[in-house]
């Protein structure tokens, strides 16, 4: 019975009629209209059958997943085919319509990328901007969904990445000589030093600079860390988000405020996933990607813009 235990624990949702209902019991129809107006008629009118069609079979799925679970329930044991299916059904339930269409925007600092995002989804300011130095300090990702409050999701290296970053930063601090001819032409080296510097006290607290690698791991970091390595926030208004959220995705810079929890575990986060209301500005499944540039110090960081 452990075994369907943990099957059930795989869904992320609660898997019930009011999740799949048809868009038109979930949506007013203007709503839905409004989704596809850029389309001609007769495209339209596809799109729309093809919802309905998607939101049954969603429904069917949903059905025979609750069935199939509940059946196993009195069996001492559950036969690997249905393991199978059951797997199979949640892999299919979750399974988005379509790929999210992502635009990267790329350019020098003080280019305008986070402007031209804020232009796109008329908030003048929802992103820090600046027009002399780095402003950004990770990649957002900025879409629309059905939610109705705005909402960010800021998520955290994990454990052994910190630990990847954490060991370059060491290396390029106590042993430089060591950096390759390609990692100097991507870092101005006392640029490159100073930040690390400021990343660790930022993390450790002051004289970290001097540990080596081992140290480190050992120390305590200054900030409290969510164990699931993803903080959310949520507010009413664009303008309310934006000031939530400016805290950890600005560049910090020596002299600024650097005993708020935010500032704390500034050198942890990845990726900010940010999420308008339903807007026309942004069509769903199209993901806007403010990217602050290469030659991060954590490798799966950098790998990230790349993809």
């Amino acid at each position: 019975m452990a075994e369907t235990e943990d099957l059930v624990g795989q869904v992320p949702h609660p898997v019930d009629d009011d999740l799949f209902k048809e868009p038109m019991k979930k949506r007013r129809r203007s709503d839905r209209d409004q989704r596809f107006r850029a389309f001609p008629s007769v495209e339209q009118s596809a799109f729309k059958e093809y919802e309905k069609l998607e939101s049954r079979t969603r429904r069917v799925l949903s059905n025979t997943y609750q069935k199939l679970i509940q059946s196993v329930f009195l069996d001492d044991s559950i036969p690997n085919g249905a393991k199978y299916l059951i797997n199979r059904l949640l892999a299919l339930i979750e399974k988005p319509s379509l790929d999210p269409i992502y635009v990267g925007l790329f350019g020098s600092s003080g280019a305008g990328k986070s402007s031209l995002i804020n232009a796109i989804i008329q908030q003048a300011m929802f992103l820090p901007v600046s027009g002399e130095s780095i402003c950004t300090s990770c990649i957002v990702q900025v879409s629309s969904g059905c939610c109705e409050q705005y909402e960010a999701k800021i998520h955290l290296l994990s454990n052994q990445e910190w630990k990847e970053e954490l060991k370059n930063l060491t290396k390029l601090l106590h042993r430089p000589e060591e950096l390759g001819r390609e990692d100097e032409a991507a870092w101005d080296r006392e640029d490159a030093v100073e930040e690390a510097i400021w990343k660790l006290q930022m993390f450790y607290g002051n004289g970290v600079e001097r540990k080596k690698y081992e140290e480190l791991l050992r120390a305590k970091p200054r900030g409290k860390i969510p164990t699931s390595r993803v903080i959310t926030l949520r507010a009413e208004e664009a303008g309310e988000l934006s000031l939530k959220l400016d805290p950890y995705i600005r560049t910090q810079r020596r002299g600024w405020d650097e005993g708020s929890a935010e500032t704390q575990i500034w050198p942890l986060i990845k990726l900010v996933e940010v999420t308008l209301p339903k807007s026309e500005l942004i069509p769903e499944g199209v993901v806007l990607v403010d990217i602050p540039g290469t030659g991060d110090f954590n490798s799966k960081r950098d790998e990230m813009w790349r993809k």
